[in-house]
């Protein structure tokens, strides 16, 4: 069980949670939920639930873009999956951490040091 809070988005998960909030505009949120039964992230935005492969991105970070960040008992498999949807094809995942469950609370950081906070890598 997570809970999870960033910004003015907040959520309640039975198998691990993240939420998002630009530092700028924290009613620029959003959260996850993870769901082992189903081994599939889900965006949760406004009450809807929105499995992660059908999810269309808003924002369009750059490394350097700063966000607020909580996660709590979150598989990295699915932190990273989210992290790639927004920066596609740079998200590394080392072997040694493949079971690792993350749970960060970050604010006003840069997703460059949000990734590297997580244990994943970045490729420049």
């Amino acid at each position: 069980m997570g809970i999870c809070q960033a910004g003015q988005c907040a959520e309640e998960c039975s198998d691990g949670c993240g939420c998002w909030a630009s530092s700028r505009n924290p009613a620029d949120c959003g959260c996850t939920c993870y769901c082992t039964r189903k081994n599939e992230l889900v965006i949760v935005k406004g009450g809807k639930k929105i499995p992660l492969k059908t999810f269309k991105p808003k924002i369009k970070p750059t490394p350097q873009s700063r966000y607020d960040i909580c996660t709590q008992g979150l598989p990295i498999t699915g932190f990273a999956q989210f992290w790639d949807k927004l920066l596609p094809n740079k998200i590394l995942v080392p072997a040694n951490i493949l079971g690792k469950k993350v749970t960060l609370s970050l604010k006003n950081k840069a997703v460059s040091e949000i990734i590297s906070a997580s244990g994943l890598v970045l490729k420049s």
